[in-house]
């Protein structure tokens, strides 16, 4: 990391002083002027009076064509007066280079005598101190929260900043108070507004104290964050999935009826490689590892594909009913698949080794009519699930209770009813299984309050067309993707509100797709992005420092 302390000390430029005529048995300004004006001027000075950290020139205007008289000694103003000045309004240039009591009035052409006036102008040359606390060494990941900490030898207003030139207000705002005598500020700055890869010299972020004076003293600290990476794929992508150790990343390739097996251990020497290109069931369109991560399912044309992570040995299982299952998703619990079909109904597909009916794929007591498409998903407890239903004229989205026992595979609420074809979601809940994310009939980005009931909607945000979204591990930000996104969106999953728009390292493309995932360690996220002309890249996020 590289920081360096820059201060600013006062920048006095050259002074000119402009005198009057002063003494002599001057008088004031005689001329026609109409009989009627028996309102005197008024006069004002700028900078008005206060309390300054460089010296001033200080202009005095009266409010109508007159002459000036005022005095630099603190004595009143008098017409002819020995230390009196006088000049035609304006009168500028005025220095002020000392605590001083600048005394003032103004007579306007018709002999109308202003009351004097006073401004008294005083002085703190010296700039407020800046004292760090803890150096931001290192280079931050993603998700990280630096804290940038503090303190002055008199009070002071702070400002922290992002970029900028070092001019206060230069930059975007970070954080900003006022702190007394020795009292540390810890300002958090989320390394997500950081732009990513800025290892040498790093983003600029400016801290800037200021006195009560307006004496400023500025510190700039380079941060540097981890660079992104990409692993090019030949072809458009669909799912994605990460196993449990973190060691590969399976590759939906629609088109070629594979899946690819992808070595995203940092430690390895294939590290972003692709290591197999494992032939499944035609035309897949979506998959998911059992818990344990020894085996991954593939939903497609005819039924499925079991594929034996160890081996990538493949074994085929027949759906067993005349229709095509979609959004397949493993319960969290209980050793089953689920799945939604081209003829509206959910089914369950058993994967335990164990059972009696391993393999054999059953009817769950959920359907929605004329619906060929389906994502799920599962809070991590297994009770709760949302499904997110389309075809080409219709969207629905329900609210499931999914806890085995009574009422397992239960509707709680259709929390969406739409005649218009969207871009499908992936849905999303939280640890607590409380609170849901899923998209509107707008495509829009909205909460699901889960622990009502019936569940509701809450607002939607303004983000069109996200596809995809994600709780980070620490569940502190939602990542939300789409096709008209050419990065991600970090939003606040209470307000939704976009706190940062996260470009992708793609040039090119139309945009980030639906799947996202999170390395088990919580290092990386991976998310897919389409690059245009047929191809795709995997792309990775440092999520926190190594």
């Amino acid at each position: 990391m590289r920081s360096r302390l820059r201060l600013r000390p006062p920048s006095i430029a050259p002074v000119l002083l402009a005198l009057a005529a002063c003494g002599g048995g001057s008088s004031a300004p005689t001329g026609d002027t109409p009989p009627s004006d028996i309102t005197a001027p008024l006069t004002t000075a700028s900078p008005g009076p206060g309390l300054y950290p460089d010296v001033q020139l200080v202009t005095l205007s009266a409010s109508e064509p007159a002459t000036v008289y005022y005095t630099t000694d603190g004595n009143p103003p008098t017409i002819g007066g020995a230390t009196t000045f006088s000049g035609p309004s304006p009168v500028t240039n005025i220095l002020v280079d000392h605590p001083l009591n600048l005394r003032f009035f103004s007579v306007d052409l018709a002999g109308n005598e202003e009351l004097p006036k006073n401004a008294q102008y005083s002085f703190d040359f010296d700039r407020p101190g800046l004292f760090l606390h803890g150096l931001l060494a290192g280079t931050y990941g993603f998700l990280q929260v630096v804290d940038v900490s503090f303190s002055s030898d008199e009070p002071v207003s702070y400002l922290v900043e992002l970029g900028g030139t070092g001019q206060p207000g230069s930059g975007s705002q970070i954080g900003t108070g006022f702190l007394g005598t020795g009292q540390v500020a810890h300002v958090d700055l989320p390394c997500y507004l950081l732009e990513l890869g800025q290892e040498n010299p790093g983003n600029p972020v400016w801290i800037h104290v200021a006195d009560t004076a307006g004496g400023v003293t500025s510190f700039e600290y380079l941060i540097e964050t981890r660079e992104d990476a990409s692993v090019p794929i030949g072809g458009l992508t669909g799912d994605l999935e990460l196993t449990p150790d973190g060691s590969f990343a399976y590759l939906l390739m629609p088109d070629l009826d594979q899946v690819w097996k992808i070595d995203v251990d940092p430690g390895s020497g294939s590290f972003h490689t692709v290591l197999a290109q494992i032939d499944v069931v035609a035309e897949p369109n979506s998959m998911d590892l059992t818990p344990d991560g020894s085996r991954l399912y593939v939903a497609g044309q005819v039924g499925y594909s079991e594929v034996d992570v160890a081996s990538d040995a493949v074994t085929p299982i027949a759906m067993g009913f005349l229709t095509i299952p979609s959004g397949l998703e493993m319960h969290p619990t209980e050793p089953v698949a689920w799945v939604g079909a081209d003829d509206g109904q959910s089914y369950e597909l058993i994967v335990d080794p164990g059972d009696a009916n391993y393999r054999v794929t059953t009817l769950l007591p959920l359907q929605s009519s004329f619906l060929e498409r389906v994502e799920y998903a599962f809070s991590p407890d297994g009770s709760e699930a949302l499904a997110a239903w389309s075809s080409d004229a219709n969207y629905r989205l329900w609210s499931i209770r999914a806890e085995p026992g009574a009422g397992y595979a239960t509707l709680r609420a259709q929390l969406v009813d739409a005649l218009l074809p969207i871009a499908l979601g992936t849905p999303a809940i939280d640890a607590a299984g409380g609170t849901g994310w899923a998209t509107n009939e707008d495509g829009r980005l909205v909460r699901v309050a889960l622990n009502l009931s019936p569940p509701q909607l809450g607002l939607a945000n303004a983000v069109l067309g996200v596809r995809g979204m994600a709780l980070v591990p620490d569940e502190s930000v939602l990542l939300a993707s789409g096709a008209p996104l050419d990065g991600l969106r970090v939003v606040d999953p209470t307000s939704l509100a976009v706190l940062a728009n996260v470009a992708s390292g793609g040039t090119s493309g139309t945009g980030t797709g639906r799947f996202m995932r999170f390395t088990p360690d919580g290092e990386r996220a991976y998310v897919v992005r389409d690059q245009g002309a047929g191809s795709s890249e995997l792309w990775m996020l440092w999520l926190v420092e190594e």
